[in-house]
């Protein structure tokens, strides 16, 4: 009897363990940090280093661990000596080399433009607008990209922009002064997510 009681508590208390791990990560919502960005701009900071990756890739990972992780890309466009973008279906990766030649190539942004794709924390293009809020908590900072023709009524604005969604609103949770996460929404669905290292 005294071995089964053992048994269940020592069960009972990895479940515990376990829920408790899973609740502060799946929680995520970090406590927001108060800085500057680049430009010196008060920002709050409010998701972690890790929860800013897609696919499994992060901002400064090297272009080894891309292709180990991802296999080859569907296309690579070399613009120029220090910078490559690799292609894979539905991820666009942008890779810079910091510092003397020779340095290795990092990743310095991401975009995701399908639901191939998702953050660590399982966010994808074509998800609702709401899950934003749910897994990272109130975003950093929120704009609006507004479609006008300015010769048009306001009712024919009104209808191009219902009709074919040209309204993106764009929420922005940041790490720190120089990463962020951005998810562009149009008609309440997420349209495209992006990682971006500012320089």
């Amino acid at each position: 009897m005294k071995e089964k009681l053992v048994s269940l508590f020592k069960n009972w208390l990895l479940i515990c363990i376990f829920l408790l791990v899973i609740t502060n990560y799946a929680g995520a919502n970090r406590k927001p940090e108060f800085m500057h960005n680049l430009g010196g701009s008060p920002i709050s900071c409010s998701i972690y280093n890790d929860q800013a990756s897609l696919a499994g890739i992060r901002i400064d990972d090297p272009l080894n661990r891309v292709t180990a992780i991802l296999g080859k890309p569907q296309s690579i466009n070399r613009s120029s000596g220090i910078s490559v973008t690799y292609y894979y279906k539905g991820l666009k990766i942008d890779f810079m080399q910091w510092g003397e030649p020779g340095s290795p190539f990092t990743v310095a942004n991401m975009i995701a433009t399908s639901n191939d794709v998702s953050t660590i924390d399982g966010v994808s293009v074509g998800m609702n607008e709401s899950i934003l809020t749910k897994v990272y908590g109130t975003a950093d900072a929120v704009y609006t990209k507004t479609f006008v023709a300015p010769k048009l009524s306001a009712a024919d604005n009104a209808t191009i922009q219902r009709r074919f969604g040209l309204n993106n609103t764009v929420y922005v949770y940041n790490v720190d002064a120089c990463n962020s996460m951005m998810f562009t929404v149009s008609n309440g669905i997420i349209k495209e997510i992006k990682i971006h290292h500012s320089e």
